[in-house]
């Protein structure tokens, strides 16, 4: 038999909607001199420090849900630009702990406001049913988190 029609497969179109949603977040900050990755890492470590003294990289890697090494090369290219610092943890000086940096704020609140409004843009298709798909969604992701938690301890 031949293969499926791959508009068919749940995989194929969550990959091929974030691919669409990337590029054009892409597009949009590209201006900024960032990319969504970069601002994601720095949002999410904004985040995180709000929720814990001391936000170390694996924090953002289990924050995200990217790759160890794509978050490494991140957290790099923001201590670059000068958005975030590392240094040592004050409990154990081998791990490296994230700062923002004023700078790493203020492009935060000059860049994010442009990913909200891409993402109201690039969704406003959804309509009313939005709502119904984001929680729909909620409820896979937590069952999926659960179920590669259970494989993983496997």
């Amino acid at each position: 038999g031949g293969f499926p029609d791959p508009k068919e497969k749940l995989g194929y179109l969550f990959w091929q909607i974030n691919m669409q949603w990337v590029r054009r977040v892409n597009q949009l900050v590209s201006q900024f001199e960032m990319t969504h990755t970069q601002l994601i890492t720095l949002v999410a470590t904004q985040w995180m420090s709000t929720k814990k003294d001391e936000v170390i990289q694996q924090d953002l890697v289990e924050a995200i849900k990217i790759d160890r090494m794509l978050v490494s090369k991140m957290v790099k290219k923001n201590v670059e630009a000068g958005y975030l610092l590392k240094k040592s943890s004050e409990s154990d000086s081998r791990v490296n702990v994230l700062e923002l940096t004023r700078a790493g704020r203020e492009k935060i609140i000059e860049v994010f406001p442009v990913m909200i409004k891409a993402e109201q843009e690039f969704y406003s298709s959804l309509g009313e049913k939005r709502e119904f798909i984001t929680n729909n969604l909620q409820q896979m992701l937590e069952h999926i988190e659960s179920f590669m938690n259970q494989s993983n301890q496997q």
